[in-house]
């Protein structure tokens, strides 16, 4: 099936686009325990946020996290502070993965025997809350430059067709997300640079690479 709308932005992507987003997620792999916790952390506060409000609340459990994460309460008010929205979910979802996190980081990386979808499939039903969208954002952010999953979010899914409802049913999921990663292997483009420009265009127009990422350089700075 021919999606137009998807076409269009893939034919628009040039290669001084590639080289730069590469090179601007090439800075933000994570490496250290605290680097990999953030980018999780970061992902599930997104659902049905902005990216600014996403920003905010990011900034704001990472200045205190010992306070923030003391408690159900405590994170429960930090997340109504930043008017996240689903309060009660995220506070669920981040409590919980940041409890798993501490015990054992390496459950939440990819292992050698699992593919990418399988991979993404696992952190779905093990990060409370989060959908295969969210999930996959995630991986993307733990892996810029070689994961091989979509975040088919509302922006992405219209360039489908589909508009204004997220797609829960994992083989619906896997197959619109199979055509994107089609369109990015025949370009020869990592699939999480391939989104994060299209998604910019659709998102941020002339903001910058950085208008949101910046957020991971700040909290890096003050990390030990």
């Amino acid at each position: 099936m021919e999606y137009p709308l998807l076409n269009k932005h893939f034919k628009s992507i040039t290669s001084k686009d590639i080289d730069e987003h590469t090179a601007h997620w090439q800075g933000l792999i994570p490496s250290t325990a605290e680097e990999i916790w953030s980018r999780i952390e970061f992902a599930g506060i997104s659902p049905r946020v902005t990216y600014s409000v996403n920003v905010k609340a990011f900034k704001y459990l990472s200045f205190d996290r010992d306070l923030h994460y003391n408690s159900y309460s405590s994170m429960l008010k930090a997340l109504k502070h930043c008017g996240t929205g689903i309060y009660k979910v995220k506070t669920k979802c981040l409590l919980d993965t940041y409890s798993k996190y501490v015990k054992d980081p390496r459950q939440f990386l990819k292992q050698q025997d699992e593919t990418w979808q399988t991979y993404r499939n696992r952190i779905t039903a093990e990060v409370y809350g989060l959908g295969y969208a969210k999930a996959s954002f995630a991986v993307e952010l733990l892996y810029p430059l070689q994961a091989e999953v979509v975040c088919l979010d509302t922006h992405i899914l219209k360039l489908f067709g589909i508009k204004n409802r997220s797609i829960q049913d994992k083989e619906d999921y896997q197959a619109f997300e199979h055509e994107f990663l089609l369109k990015c292997k025949e370009l020869n483009i990592p699939p999480p640079i391939a989104r994060n420009i299209i998604w910019n265009e659709l998102v941020a127009n002339a903001e910058g690479l950085d208008f949101w990422t910046h957020c991971f350089r700040s909290y890096e700075a003050r990390s030990p």
